[in-house]
């Protein structure tokens, strides 16, 4: 399957998806446990790297282990194409990943 950007799904599913399940509310946990809005906004963006990698089928921890890793060698301002090789269905972080498992 070739690599293409995925656009935002809209509709039922992914409403259900981002709240955590029928009934619960969890996108309001992060606002909740932070002081601040920069920490709201942190614990938001770790809360949908961890959703997707879930919703492909990657192990969160092993995911965000992994993309801390290459994180640091893009320096402070990285370019939308390098970041966009570290999403967990790019081929070139699955790639890492498995080098990452030996």
């Amino acid at each position: 399957m070739p690599y293409e950007r995925l656009e935002p799904c809209e509709g039922k599913l992914s409403r259900t998806v981002l709240r955590g399940g029928i009934g619960s509310d969890v996108n309001l946990l992060p606002e909740l446990f932070s002081d601040t809005v920069k920490g709201a906004e942190s614990s938001a963006v770790v809360y949908s790297l961890v959703e997707t990698a879930t919703t492909n089928g990657v192990a969160p921890y092993d995911y965000l282990l992994c993309l801390l890793k290459e994180l640091a060698w893009l320096g402070k301002h990285p370019a939308n194409d390098a970041l966009d090789q570290l999403l967990p269905w790019h081929p070139y972080m699955k790639r890492l990943m498995e080098q990452q498992a030996k």
